[in-house]
């Protein structure tokens, strides 16, 4: 040991202080999992030591810091030094930067986990599935796809009976004082059918015919649910950013784009464009959003990231395999006492959901999609060529969406006006 001295932390760090190495210890937990099971996560392994830990000195900070942690001691140059873990010369080519926090950023170490891994294992269940004649055992191998990711971010301690009771009981109690509330929608009528709006915790769909309208229906729920204060992430499968934001100028700044850009500015609102589309990608972008704070995300949609195959068989099982995903991703949230809610859009065609109008039975023909849900909205309007004429004639189309599940509040039709001019949905009066 040299004549340097170890200098501890105070006993009662503050609140910020406690945060951030409550978040250092998970970052270093994270990594340290990955490399302790590098025959379970080869793909993660190898790309965290090739990304964090090039060469051995690495690798022994890394350590040594660890050991610091653990016993309370600020994890600094100097006390990486005074520990006498390191050699004369590794102690002389080390320099701070090795210990930057944000060589071990977890929302970037998330999205690496959830790409690698999630991509790997949807991968190898795939080509299972692929070998596979039997549907209902492609359908099994591909539910059992779940990423190895998804067990390193649950972690390995179970909480304990006592502990689950006590936060079912802080989340009564936040819900009855108000701190917890349900995601309003902004529409009158449904949030009063829904008791307030969309569950915490859960996954609603929404559905429709193309052209329907079911983009614009959730980026009107997603900017009003961002201007009452929740961060929200609107990953866009299809359209561009440039569209999106063009689309939100004409439903609240009458096609004026500049005052919109300011407000998005001001906002908690994210539209982020994923040129990447496969169910790999999605999934760690999901994750990655909640990491950074989002509680309300909005997938646009489903089968842009399904990665379709020629065979229908398949396509259907790539979406049902993506809703189930998405379903986990927010139960473990929930779990954590995180709000967060996934809104996803899923496109029908008129084959599957037949001559009358769509329901319930739709999702489940189009997708098998209903099982997954908490709540699921169907859009649909006349089609007929009166219908047609009319909306030609004045730019205003009847529109009806009906809450065709609802895990929580009633179901049934509520009536608006979709103004094409404007992108925006007012109840029919």
């Amino acid at each position: 040991m040299s004549d340097l001295k170890i200098v501890h932390r105070a006993e009662e760090p503050e609140a910020e202080q406690y945060k951030a190495r409550t978040r250092q210890k998970l970052e270093r937990s994270l990594v340290a999992s990955v490399l302790a099971h590098p025959a379970q996560y080869p793909h993660v392994a190898a790309k965290v030591r090739l990304d964090y830990f090039a060469d051995g000195l690495s690798r022994r900070i890394f350590e040594t810091q660890g050991e610091l942690y653990q016993a309370n001691v600020e994890p600094d140059a100097a006390n990486v030094r005074a520990s006498g873990k390191l050699s004369q010369d590794e102690n002389s080519q080390l320099v701070d930067l090795c210990l930057e926090e944000d060589g071990y950023n977890l929302p970037m170490l998330t999205l690496r986990l959830c790409e690698l891994e999630a991509d790997t294992r949807s991968t190898t269940a795939q080509k299972a599935a692929d070998r596979e004649h039997d549907i209902f055992k492609k359908f099994s191998m591909l539910r059992d796809g779940l990423t190895a990711a998804e067990s390193v971010l649950q972690g390995a301690i179970r909480k304990s009976k006592s502990e689950r009771i006590n936060d079912v009981l802080l989340r009564a109690s936040e819900r009855a004082s108000g701190k917890r509330k349900p995601f309003a929608t902004g529409f009158r009528t449904i949030d009063g059918m829904l008791s307030g709006g969309l569950a915490e915790g859960g996954l609603s769909f929404v559905g429709g015919f193309a052209g329907e309208g079911k983009t614009s229906f959730a980026l009107a729920i997603a900017i009003y649910t961002a201007r009452q204060g929740v961060k929200v992430e609107f990953l866009e499968g299809e359209m561009t950013e440039d569209e999106l934001h063009e689309r939100a100028a004409e439903m609240h700044h009458r096609h004026e784009l500049v005052k919109w850009l300011n407000e998005y500015e001001q906002i908690p609102l994210d539209i982020i464009p994923l040129a990447e589309k496969t169910p790999a990608r999605l999934l760690a972008a999901v994750e990655y959003a909640v990491v950074n704070g989002a509680r309300f995300v909005v997938v646009d949609y489903l089968q842009s990231f399904a990665q379709m195959q020629s065979e229908t068989d398949r396509h259907y099982l790539a979406i049902k395999n993506l809703s189930a995903q998405l379903r986990a991703l927010a139960l473990r949230h929930a779990e954590k006492g995180t709000m967060l809610h996934i809104m996803a859009l899923s496109n029908l065609n008129r084959t599957e959901a037949g001559s009358g109008r769509p329901g319930l039975s739709s999702l489940y023909g189009s997708s098998g999609l209903a099982h997954d849900c908490t709540e699921a909205f169907m859009l649909y309007s006349d089609s007929s060529e009166g219908a047609r004429t009319q909306e030609a004639l004045t730019g205003h189309r009847a529109v009806t969406v009906e809450l065709v599940k609802a895990r929580n509040g009633q179901r049934g039709p509520v009536p608006f006006t979709f103004t094409g001019a404007s992108q925006t949905f007012t109840e029919a009066v």
